[in-house]
């Protein structure tokens, strides 16, 4: 069977006619098989040298995150893996874990989804965010610049996901164009609330 899920992970991401919807359902099983399949779904792309922004956003651009958070989180984890394995001996990359590029992931997902949200009164602003990741155990030392360029880059442009396959999948030029853009930030200014 790990043949089998090898050959369905490939093909999972460059089939564009599959339904998202089931996709997801599908490798959110977390069984075995399904796992099989995640990760060689992960294997496919190459994260080396990205940012996890830009990562996560190329990654999240190919199916919809969506249902109960322990099925999201399952999704957050092969990434986070992957990330790791393609940037472990990238220097200056905040992917010094597992875990940590997990817990940076989750909180980017939680960040877009309260941006973005046009019905939540207020959203969260760009010094609650840098405090509240420094407070887990994953970022001490962890530099201020890069935590408020991420705020500032999804408060810019939300985080782009898949809406479904067939007929209407958002993977082209256009969101690897904004992901190039979003590789670029590098400055190290002040939150601008």
């Amino acid at each position: 069977y790990r043949k089998v899920g090898k050959a369905i992970g490939r093909i999972v991401k460059y089939c564009y006619y599959i339904d998202i919807t089931i996709l997801y359902e599908t490798m959110a099983d977390n069984h075995e098989f399904s796992t099989v399949i995640i990760d060689e779904y992960c294997k496919t792309f190459n994260f080396k040298g990205l940012n996890l922004l830009s990562a996560y956003e190329m990654y999240v651009s190919t199916f919809k995150l969506n249902g109960e958070p322990h099925n999201i989180y399952y999704f957050l984890q092969h990434f986070s893996k992957q990330y790791f394995l393609d940037n472990q001996n990238v220097e200056g990359k905040p992917g010094k874990t597992e875990d940590r590029c997990g817990t940076l992931s989750y909180s980017m997902l939680m960040l877009n989804t309260d941006l973005h949200n046009p019905n939540l009164p207020q959203h969260m602003t760009c010094e609650p965010f840098v405090t509240n990741n420094l407070k887990t155990k994953y970022f001490d030392n962890f530099p201020l610049d890069y935590m408020r360029n991420i705020y500032k880059s999804i408060a810019t442009n939300p985080l782009m996901v898949a809406k479904g396959r067939i007929g209407d999948y958002v993977k082209s030029e256009e969101i690897y164009m904004v992901i190039d853009d979003k590789s670029k930030y590098t400055g190290g200014e002040e939150c601008e609330e």
